[in-house]
């Protein structure tokens, strides 16, 4: 069981009001480094937050974007963070920085709203140097430069390792992921193991969901696994069997023991859901048994749009109104499936509706599996 000491001191006490503010941030470092006319890895040497703001003297270490020398020291203001009397001297991290209209520099946070101060960077062990990506050169792209810092951080950072992680896998333009996950994924510390499979995940690779699949119970054991395996999971659409097993035995391994995954299942649940296609089917029915109430009607969900005929569910189908349009005839769809379909009402029933629309799903399927069950190849 890998516990990382530190972890809860800080970040818990926020996590709660901020995870889907650190979701959206840390998927957008791209534009935060654009916006920002200097990046570096840096120690706060002297300052001091007073309510609201803070100034203090940031020592630069090392360089990743604009004109500041390593050595060189500079006055930095920020004016965004949770009310607190503190000295911020030992501050250690990955700083993102603007020159405001008044010539001097100031803070870009890297979580929107008002956060503690250190939230307000990304947390960097001293001792950590820039990932080298396989036989690479060092990467000329800022990304780049960003995600071995954060990668080379990763297997010896205590404090902060969720919103290192999650700032990793967000940077969707990053080319040296490519090389950086896979890495991480051979790692002998399973948090950082996580990291890397969750990243390969999100770039597709089937045998990463594979293994995650295979070793989902190690997820209990994990400080941040479980958000870090839930982001990567959620948002998988692909029609792919392979792909849609691996999301079964996940979905599944809460029924199975695994209550502490509940995070988890509800993720590869909503994945399924999604996806609806006849692979999926056997699953979704195995998850109307589930203890949790999201889960089975996220079940339903799932088998009354594929009864309806209705494509795959990706926000962009969403946002267009493509998504509640039959792909073409419906041959499950029968008035009664349509009493019960839950594809175009209010998600969520009532819980004394509930048995009455389980009860039928499961008949529907007891009637129809033997033409519908996919074929195991």
């Amino acid at each position: 069981m890998m516990k990382r000491a530190g972890f809860n001191a800080v970040f818990a006490a926020v996590l709660a009001a901020t995870l889907p503010e650190i979701s959206a941030a840390n998927g957008a470092i791209g534009e935060l480094a654009n916006r920002s006319e200097a990046i570096v890895v840096g120690e706060v040497l002297s300052g001091r937050q007073t309510g609201l703001s803070a100034t203090f003297s940031l020592t630069v270490g090392r360089t990743i974007k604009g004109a500041l020398a390593p050595g060189e020291s500079i006055s930095v203001s920020w004016s965004t963070g949770l009310r607190a009397e503190r000295d911020l001297a030992g501050n250690y991290g990955l700083w993102f920085l603007t020159k405001g209209g008044d010539g001097l520099w100031h803070l870009l946070g890297a979580l929107p709203g008002r956060v503690p101060f250190e939230l307000a960077y990304l947390k960097l062990p001293r001792a950590s140097a820039p990932m080298e990506a396989g036989s690479k050169p060092a990467p000329a792209a800022v990304e780049d430069l960003i995600a071995n810092e954060l990668a080379a951080a990763l297997p010896s950072h205590d404090d902060g390792f969720y919103n290192l992680a999650t700032a990793l896998l967000g940077m969707e333009r990053c080319s040296v992921c490519s090389s950086i996950f896979p890495s991480l994924r051979k790692s002998v510390d399973p948090e950082v193991r996580f990291v890397g499979l969750a990243g390969m995940v999100k770039r597709n690779d089937w045998s990463a969901l594979a293994e995650i699949a295979d070793s989902v119970e190690l997820v209990r054991h994990l400080d941040v696994g479980p958000s870090i395996v839930s982001d990567a999971l959620r948002p998988i659409r692909t029609d792919d069997p392979t792909a849609i097993r691996s999301l079964g035995k996940i979905a599944l391994s809460a029924e199975n023991g695994f209550r502490e995954g509940a995070g988890v299942q509800r993720s590869a649940a909503i994945a399924l859901s999604c996806i609806h296609t006849r692979d999926t089917l056997p699953f979704l029915v195995g998850l109307l048994g589930s203890a949790d109430s999201m889960v089975r009607q996220e079940a339903m969900f799932g088998i009354s749009r594929f009864v309806d005929n209705l494509p795959i569910q990706t926000p962009g189908t969403t946002a267009n109104g493509k998504s509640d349009v039959p792909q073409g005839p419906a041959p499950y769809r029968t008035s009664e499936t349509s009493k019960y379909s839950l594809s175009y009402r209010p998600f969520t029933i009532g819980p004394g509706e509930e048995p009455e629309y389980l009860q039928f799903w499961r008949s529907w399927w007891e009637g129809v599996k033997g033409e519908l069950a996919p074929e195991r190849k």
